[in-house]
């Protein structure tokens, strides 16, 4: 018993030491690689030796790998890098130095510049000369939410094995200049076309765009273009339509519930098309808001969502990024609706569908136009008949004559004959907003900040 005694103490600690240190172990593998070439006879090569070796010692991350050109096969290595960086050919010239997607010849250019480029560098592959194509995307949420950033990221997995290329990924950065510092590392790391994937990044991309005019930027829900930034969003309220209708059918009492994230013309966009369409089920529904101000926060959506239950409300629905909400309806016993994937597997007995996200031939379509060098800005608004966006799965437990009915509304919008925001609509205080035989512009979509008859609740900054 003592010798199996001892082995079990000492299997447990080297589990333990692996756990610890394997992490450290990979991280100690991502260094910054850099290649030096040089001539023996160069005396320009012999001044910045001495700096090149002193960045070595600084920096621990940084990885040299010191090629001298008097050998043919060093020779051709140079020649070849240079004609895969698109050296122009005046500059071809020892001392060389390549790292990352960047190139500098000669020792004043090197003395002047490396090191910056060095500093800004978390990590970064040996030069080659088979450059991949990168694309970068900077997300407003941890890519396990369940919610808006899973998607996307789905959307990212989907691009890289459509086109073969290689995607970089940033999770969780602030809207504000930590997003600008954020896309300067997906710069420095050789990303051509970087996807901002939330509004707040809106202004950022805008600053930092000016200053990178050869790197595209695609902004997502956002309405700033510029000559080397376009705008790309999928017209969800569709798919909230089709889910109001469902919800308005299952609600019992007619009294739906509405946790929200931060009051933006998206937001307000979306409660507006699921209260549509919960009037279609019925005529009498109402849909109460109660807002979060915060995209991910699950302790305070379950708690809205809660408030809103102990309210009387007897359906559940959401626009967050976490399935909080429909937990908190499942406890109650409640029916819900997700939002941006197919968050079942969290609320098995009360999740019903959701309006979900498909971004990837989207995400495959933009890069391709930058790659093939056919990229122009614009605002691309495509909907149910793209695939972009739809219902998840709706199910068993809602009737036959529902399903229907969506697919019904479903097919009609994809055709073009019948419209979301289409006429008559009367807002909250039963003011005609919309004429009958009138739909709504995408201008008038994109700037909405005003509640459709039906739902109870405030746009905090609303008229």
């Amino acid at each position: 018993m003592g010798n199996k005694r001892i082995f079990e103490v000492f299997l447990l600690s080297f589990i333990l030491i692996f756990f610890f240190l394997s992490p450290l172990s990979a991280q100690a593998q991502k260094k910054i690689c850099l290649y030096f070439f040089y001539s023996p006879a160069c005396e320009h090569c012999a001044k910045i030796k001495p700096f090149i070796d002193r960045l070595e010692k600084k920096y621990e991350k940084l990885d040299i790998h010191r090629f001298d050109i008097s050998h043919e096969k060093n020779r051709e290595h140079l020649i070849n890098l240079l004609k895969a960086y698109n050296v122009p050919r005046d500059r071809w010239w020892v001392p060389a130095v390549f790292v990352g997607d960047y190139w500098f010849t000669g020792d004043k250019d090197i003395a002047s510049s490396l090191e910056g480029v060095i500093a800004k560098l978390n990590w970064c592959r040996c030069p080659s000369t088979k450059k991949a194509f990168k694309a970068g995307f900077i997300y407003i949420g941890p890519v396990g939410d369940a919610g808006w950033t899973y998607a996307h990221d789905q959307g990212r997995k989907y691009l890289e094995k459509k086109l073969n290329i290689e995607t970089i990924y940033l999770e969780s950065v602030p809207e504000g200049a930590e997003a600008i510092t954020s896309m300067e590392n997906l710069i420095a790391l050789g990303c051509k076309v970087i996807y901002a994937t939330s509004f707040g990044y809106m202004d950022p991309v805008q600053e930092i765009a000016k200053k990178h005019p050869d790197i595209v930027f695609e902004h997502c829900s956002g309405y700033k273009r510029a000559k080397n930034v376009g705008t790309y969003f999928g017209r969800i309220y569709q798919a909230d339509f089709l889910a109001g209708i469902i919800a308005g059918a299952m609600s019992k009492s007619g009294k739906i519930g509405y946790v929200a994230p931060v009051p933006i013309p998206e937001v307000v966009r979306g409660v507006n098309a699921f209260t549509l369409g919960a009037r279609i089920s019925n005529k009498d529904a109402t849909v109460k808001v109660v807002w979060v101000n915060n995209w991910y926060d699950p302790a305070t959506e379950k708690e809205a969502a809660l408030s809103l239950i102990e309210s009387g409300c007897d359906f559940i629905a959401h626009g967050q990024d976490s399935p909080a909400a429909n937990q908190a309806a499942e406890e109650h016993g409640l029916y819900s609706i997700g939002y941006n994937s197919d968050m079942r597997k969290f609320a098995p007995k009360s999740f019903l569908t959701a309006p979900i996200w498909n971004w990837g031939p989207l995400y495959v379509e933009m890069t391709k136009a930058v790659m093939d060098g056919t990229w122009k800005s614009e605002d691309l608004w495509p909907g149910l008949e793209k695939g972009i966006v739809k219902l998840a799965p709706i199910s068993d437990k809602v009737p036959d004559s529902v399903k229907l009915k969506v697919i019904y509304y479903e097919d009609q919008i994809k055709k073009g004959a019948y419209k979301v925001f289409q006429g008559p609509i009367k807002d909250q205080k039963g003011n005609i907003k919309v004429k009958k035989g009138e739909t709504l512009t995408d201008k008038e979509l994109l700037e909405m900040f005003w509640f459709v008859e039906g739902v109870l609740g405030t746009i905090p900054g609303g008229k």
